[in-house]
């Protein structure tokens, strides 16, 4: 699969499951997993999709099975210590204290 055109909320299928293409990460849609660019190779996976930009994958494109691979990571093996923001660490700390 080679995406061409840049498009906000395309719905496509990847190996049978649904997934919304678009551009940017703050277009994405928050009941389905996302695919997004824009944000080059600053984060590859949020919560809520994939960055499948070229440039945060060495420069090469993502087949079917790449994307299954980290969806499956993202829905399956990744912990909020993968997905944590500086908010969780200043919470963290008003615990500790």
């Amino acid at each position: 699969m080679i995406f061409y055109n840049v498009s906000n909320n395309l719905i496509l299928k990847v190996n049978n499951k649904s997934l919304n293409l678009t551009h940017e990460p703050l277009d994405c849609q928050n009941n389905i997993m996302n695919l997004f660019g824009h944000i080059h190779r600053l984060q590859v996976v949020k919560t809520f999709g994939l960055n499948v930009g070229i440039d945060g994958h060495n420069y090469n494109l993502l087949n079917e099975n790449d994307i299954e691979f980290y969806l499956n990571a993202i829905e399956n093996h990744y912990d909020k210590n993968v997905f944590c923001t500086k908010n969780d660490l200043d919470l963290n700390i008003q615990t500790i204290k």
